[in-house]
């Protein structure tokens, strides 16, 4: 959660906290990589996506890919929640590209890599979708969305500082991808 971190961006050399069995999974092969290739020279390089999203994407958190896909259908898109909670997002695109950089690098400075961009709301993402089809038809309930103290969930505020400074990968503005 963003509370074990403080009110900071969370950078790869910073302690991990899996909570559930798909992060310990995550984890645990991030260990297997840093085993195999002490033993066996083996050259891995991990990567560490925020909440995926594009058009068709499915995930626990479906309405970052299905709140500009509805829209761009012409289907309204409603959600019990507030829309006031903040997350890190990653686009498929850019999941997609900053991998392919990995596979064509001769090497990785590093072992793991951040990949995921600034905190964002359902309601910025509302605004970026009416930026392109005005008439959209987007409501929020009063569910509250998010725990201001960051007790609970995943960090929001997620470092790209390092894939930026080895390899100049940074994710796209969620104009652009919104609008792909």
């Amino acid at each position: 959660p963003q509370a074990m971190y403080g009110m900071r961006e969370v950078t790869e050399d910073d302690q991990t906290n899996p909570l559930h069995s798909y992060a310990v999974c995550k984890k645990y092969a991030e260990i297997m990589a840093a085993d195999y290739s002490q033993q066996f020279g083996m050259s891995f390089t991990g990567v560490r996506p925020t909440i995926g999203y594009g058009h068709g994407g499915r995930s626990p958190a479906q309405y970052w890919s299905d709140m500009p896909s509805y829209c761009a259908v012409g289907k309204p898109f409603s959600m019990e929640g507030d829309g006031k909670g903040l997350a890190s997002l990653v686009s498929a695109d850019d999941l997609a590209e900053f991998t392919r950089i990995l596979i064509k690098a001769d090497k990785s400075p590093h072992p793991v890599y951040n990949v995921g961009g600034p905190p964002t709301s359902p309601r910025d993402l509302a605004e970026v979708v009416k930026k392109y089809i005005p008439d959209a038809k987007i409501t929020f309930g009063k569910q509250p969305m998010m725990d201001p103290e960051g007790k609970f969930g995943l960090p929001w505020l997620v470092s790209g500082k390092r894939a930026k400074d080895d390899f100049g990968f940074a994710c796209m503005p969620i104009e652009k991808a919104v609008l792909i």
